[in-house]
């Protein structure tokens, strides 16, 4: 084989190695950032449905002085129709559960 081929096929491996590592290196960055991502919105999503079922409960404890299931109740059956069947959610108190969609 002439020289000028070895040269030739030896720059295409040496360009071929280093296009593929770039192209792993940076599907895996992207990977990694977008799973971050959406990990950070899912916690945020949470945390949103938290604060608002626990404002809805200290609301209606302080207008009532006790907890009244009833409305508990209608509160959360129009919050799991508002969010269908994406979450499945459960509500606790005092080890109690009080809903379970």
């Amino acid at each position: 084989m002439k020289f000028s081929k070895k040269i030739v096929i030896g720059t295409m491996l040496i360009v071929v190695i280093l296009f593929s590592s770039a192209g792993i290196i940076l599907i895996h960055e992207n990977f990694k950032n977008s799973y971050q991502l959406l990990m950070k919105t899912n916690l945020d999503e949470h945390n949103l449905d938290k604060y608002s079922i626990e404002t809805n409960i200290h609301e209606n404890i302080l207008s009532t002085g006790e907890i009244n299931t009833n409305q508990l109740e209608t509160y959360f059956y129009t919050l799991t129709t508002y969010l269908g069947n994406r979450k499945n959610l459960g509500i606790y108190i005092n080890n109690k559960k009080m809903w379970n969609n």
